[in-house]
């Protein structure tokens, strides 16, 4: 019987990838930074300045609808052509005024609730990067300026957030990548959600939190897979779990190896070994219970 420790290198990662890969399949077969309440409150305007703030939501209005209607928005990069047409769909229905913008030029509630959403997408196996599209990374700026932003910086925000969770609710539900285009031969259900009026809807009900989480698959390989992807990323980042000694020969029972103490570590935290079993000397063998 031989043993090769330096397999246990690369174990975290692998299993990271699989939970990941999974994840999406599981979606797909079924058809999540600091929160954002804890940033410094706006400062409030006084109610004289309302009037003409109220007016610039009007051009923010104006910006949108001429940015959607002509189907050119270098803001949000390249969209296909279903997400142009979800996006339309989505602020047409309101005469398209701003979604994430209140009456004072900042951001409202169901805006610091998706963009807490769109951070945490990586708990889902999914990369906040998709989602952030634009100008959502100056948000911190956006919630802590004294001043108003100008209508078409505000209207380019608030589109880049509705593409952003759109895309994301889509992939919370599906799966960000359809098994069947990388061979695997599933038998999937057709499934037409309509996203654009689930998140118009969560916006009147201010419960995007909620209409995201009735997104993600009920299934109980899902919400473990979600627990364990959670676990080996903190594995992949514990300093404490330090590389194994590099060797160029199977380690066989009763041979001397200097690796025994991250051995053992590694394996506890794998939870491939019990917490309770006696750590070995690091002078002694490989073998017993690390075997």
């Amino acid at each position: 019987m031989t043993c090769r420790p330096v397999r246990v290198l690369r174990s975290i990662g692998v299993r990271c990838l699989m939970i990941v890969g999974v994840l999406s399949l599981l979606a797909c077969s079924d058809r999540s930074v600091p929160p954002f309440s804890s940033r410094k409150p706006a400062t409030l305007l006084r109610s004289s300045d309302l009037a003409s703030l109220q007016a610039s939501l009007v051009e923010v209005a104006t910006a949108i609808r001429a940015r959607l209607v002509n189907g050119s928005n270098p803001v949000l990069g390249v969209l296909t052509r279903m997400e142009q047409a979800e996006l339309k769909a989505l602020y047409q229905t309101g005469g398209y005024s701003p979604l994430w913008v209140d009456a004072t030029g900042r951001p409202n509630g169901s805006a610091r609730d998706a963009l807490a959403l769109l951070d945490g997408a990586a708990d889902e196996g999914l990369d906040p990067a998709d989602y952030r599209q634009g100008p959502l990374d100056g948000l911190a700026a956006l919630l802590e300026t004294a001043s108003p932003l100008l209508p078409r910086d505000l209207a380019s925000f608030d589109e880049a957030l509705s593409s952003g969770m759109l895309r994301y609710l889509r992939h919370l539900h599906m799966g960000r990548v359809d098994p069947r285009a990388i061979g695997f031969r599933l038998s999937v259900p057709a499934d037409h959600h309509d996203f654009a009026a689930l998140l118009r809807s969560a916006l009147a009900d201010h419960r995007v939190t909620e209409a995201a989480a009735d997104l993600t698959p009920p299934l109980a390989q899902y919400r473990a897979l979600r627990i364990m992807l959670t676990r080996y990323r903190s594995l992949a980042a514990d300093v404490t779990l330090e590389s194994l000694p590099p060797t160029a020969v199977a380690g066989r029972p009763g041979e001397p190896y200097t690796g025994l103490g991250a051995l053992y570590r590694r394996l506890v935290a794998f939870g491939d070994l019990p917490a309770g079993t006696p750590a070995p000397a690091e002078s002694a063998a490989y073998e017993g219970t690390l075997v």
